[in-house]
């Protein structure tokens, strides 16, 4: 069987994509990412509607694989589209449909859990209470999301 090399064109760092409708989790989130030390650009969108937006006209670009994000942060509570829909829109669609998505959500309940994991979700937390609970749990998705698919570096 013969062997295959792929060599890569050094690009940036891949971003990570945050849908949360809420100001103060998103300052939250910005300023425990940096409290991790995790250099990835963070890019926002305020509900399901703005992200399906915004991945759909990265993948349409012609260095798609490159700009689409390393990871979805997805909030299920959202005016415009819910986090359901937009994961349901997300696993349709054969360009994103790949995307690694974790559903960060204030519900603390099995259904919403559940309904996540059956719709596609790569993983369901709830937000943690306090900032040291949410550097642990930003740390543990550096380490399994990000680690596992190295970033792009330039």
């Amino acid at each position: 069987m013969p062997f295959c090399y792929v060599f890569t064109v050094p690009t940036p760092l891949s971003s990570i994509a945050i849908t949360d409708d809420d100001p103060d989790d998103r300052e939250l989130l910005r300023e425990a990412w940096r409290e991790c030390g995790i250099a990835h650009p963070l890019t926002y969108f305020l509900n399901g509607a703005e992200l399906l937006a915004g991945l759909r006209a990265q993948a349409g670009g012609a260095d798609a694989a490159e700009s689409l994000p390393a990871l979805v942060l997805l909030d299920l509570n959202m005016p415009v589209m819910d986090g359901f829909q937009a994961l349901i829109e997300i696993r349709r669609d054969p360009r994103l449909q790949h995307l690694p998505v974790v559903i960060l959500s204030t519900s603390h309940a099995e259904r919403d859990r559940i309904r996540s994991l059956q719709l596609g979700a790569n993983a369901f937390f709830s937000k943690p209470t306090d900032f040291s609970s949410l550097l642990e749990l930003l740390r543990h998705l550096r380490d399994t999301w990000l680690a596992t698919a190295p970033p792009r570096r330039t």
